[in-house]
């Protein structure tokens, strides 16, 4: 069994999205109790040693100012940055930069495009792009080659991608504080589409968002169908849907400054899945007894310097995708020089130049 996220949402499977849903389906939802754990969460426990792709940022149409997804394609690697940068930019898997979607960004009236969320095809090799300004998919070629555009009216803040369906998570047109996760055949995306999952209830004004789904909530997509889902028992780490629903903005963010409300960046393998929160621990849950425990640190026992976050990725399974900025891996070879140390023998390729212009993925298998 594979495990997704929504929020940013992945291929196949696993979607986390809001409370108060009123789904299409019977299946009895399972409960996972999440146990308070104050102390770290060891790489090494869990991980494999990494392997480090460092891209290249010489080119200025290359630079990335954040990694906020990444697909991986065959032997190519696929960097959303949503940025005022506002990029889509491809590398081959050695971190070589092969192409950018910058030339479709006009500057214009009415030729500005905002990327939203990307999505991979791995049977046809394609890439879906979907754009919240104006609202259309763009479907590219594995060389980042423009395909076709496809209009559409709805606002989509998520999508993915099987092998028959496109799964669109929409604001619903009737209610703007409304979503839906709709199943759109691939062929067809404005024709009709079956709603999996629909979602009222949403708090206003949260993270600088209009409307912001919160939710302990994780849903099984398999072959167009919810399969199963569970929700997760946080305790006293989640806050409360009915204390903080007429809350707005920075009114919600004081009164739950200490308690996470959304579940995002899930990666997994057969047993474990781990997890972030908006308030950044880190989760654990075994899915053979379906126990986790939360940890306040997530000890980065290979490169110190790297994000403790996981990065959305898609295309790469039972892995996590780390990355190390630009600013933290200046710094370690700055201080590799000042102390006359040798850098790590993974990072040696970039000790060469002194100084590094874009992020570095480190990647990791789960053990």
């Amino acid at each position: 069994m594979k495990y997704t996220k929504s929020i940013l949402g992945l291929l196949s499977l696993f979607f986390v999205l809001n409370a108060g849903f009123s789904s299409c389906y019977s299946e009895q939802k399972l409960e996972v109790s999440v146990q308070n754990n104050k102390g770290e969460l060891s790489q090494k426990r869990f991980l494999e040693r990494p392997q480090y792709v460092f891209l290249d940022g010489e080119n200025p149409e290359a630079t990335i100012s954040l990694i906020n997804k990444v697909l991986f394609l065959k032997n190519k690697i696929i960097v959303i940055d949503r940025s005022n940068r506002n990029r889509l930019l491809l590398f081959d898997q050695k971190g070589k930069f092969l192409a950018s979607a910058d030339k479709f960004v006009g500057k214009g009236k009415n030729e500005y495009l905002q990327f939203s969320d990307c999505a991979i095809d791995k049977d046809k090799q394609l890439i879906y792009m979907y754009c919240d300004r104006p609202y259309q998919f763009m479907i590219f070629d594995s060389d980042l080659n423009l395909l076709k555009v496809i209009k559409t009216k709805e606002f989509i803040s998520e999508i993915a991608l099987d092998k028959k369906y496109l799964y669109a998570f929409c604001v619903e047109p009737e209610k703007n504080s409304s979503y839906e996760l709709r199943r759109y055949d691939k062929k067809n995306l404005n024709g009709k589409y079956k709603v999996l999952l629909s979602f009222d209830n949403v708090i206003k004004g949260v993270g600088g968002m209009g409307h912001t789904l919160c939710d302990n909530g994780i849903h099984e997509i398999k072959d167009g169908e919810v399969k199963n889902s569970m929700a997760v028992e946080f305790g006293k780490e989640w806050f409360s849907y009915n204390e903080s629903k007429n809350l707005h903005g920075r009114r919600f963010m004081n009164k739950n400054k200490e308690r996470s409300c959304i579940i995002q960046n899930m990666v997994s393998s057969d047993s474990i899945l781990f997890f972030n929160t908006d308030r950044a621990p880190f989760y654990k849950v075994n899915m053979n007894d379906m126990k986790g425990d939360s940890y306040k640190y997530f000890s980065d026992n290979f490169f110190p310097y790297s994000s403790s976050w996981f990065i959305p990725c898609c295309g790469l399974e039972k892995s996590v995708v780390q990355y190390i900025s630009v600013r933290s891996m200046n710094a370690y070879l700055k201080m590799c020089k000042e102390k006359n140390r040798k850098p790590m023998p993974e990072l040696q390729d970039c000790a060469v130049k002194d100084s590094v212009t874009n992020p570095i993925l480190q990647i990791m298998k789960i053990k």
